[in-house]
């Protein structure tokens, strides 16, 4: 009896620690030096919340585009195929690049697919392990194939892969790409 609760309370602490560490899994491609980091753990969950709230302050009735609110995004940024509409979302804000006031940005989008992601932005064109797009003849941006993610900026890039790969560099030399 006792060896069954024993493995009883094994097997409970082996599921807690596998969910807690496949929760946030948006975190580990985050960069170390963000200043504020957001966080989104479902997008249409919380694009229905948002629809909810909004409905119940009357707000949906002066903007209408607030009944959807993630299918408003999609449409404005540019974002459809490929994408995950159930999965994580990040968003980081780090300090901007010397002599710039606007601070640099970085937006990790969940993707099924990245191929079609890349190919719906507007004036998408390969460029070496990014894809460099322009929204509307503005400000280039770059995307990044990171398995279920797609890291998507307008200044500059960490290429690495994961929290770990880019401590185990830092030492030594970190590998950034800067775009401007």
């Amino acid at each position: 009896m006792r060896s069954l609760r024993r493995a009883g309370m094994a097997l409970v602490v082996l599921v807690t620690w596998v969910t807690c560490s496949a929760r946030a899994q948006v975190l580990t491609f985050m960069p170390d030096n963000a200043l504020v980091v957001i966080k989104i753990k479902n997008l249409q969950d919380v694009s229905g919340k948002v629809a909810v709230l909004s409905q119940q302050w009357g707000l949906a009735n002066i903007r209408p585009e607030l009944n959807d609110p993630l299918g408003t995004l999609l449409t404005v940024a540019n974002l459809g195929p490929g994408l995950n509409k159930a999965g994580e979302a990040a968003a980081a804000v780090m300090q901007p690049s010397p002599g710039s006031p606007i601070p640099n940005m970085l937006f990790l989008v969940p993707v099924t697919d990245f191929k079609a992601f890349a190919a719906a932005l507007p004036n998408s064109k390969p460029d070496g392990d990014l894809t460099m797009f322009s929204p509307g003849g503005g400000q280039p941006g770059y995307v990044a194939d990171r398995g279920k993610y797609a890291p998507r900026t307008w200044s500059s890039m960490r290429t690495s892969r994961s929290s770990a790969s880019r401590r185990s560099r830092r030492s030594s030399r970190t590998r950034r790409r800067s775009f401007k």
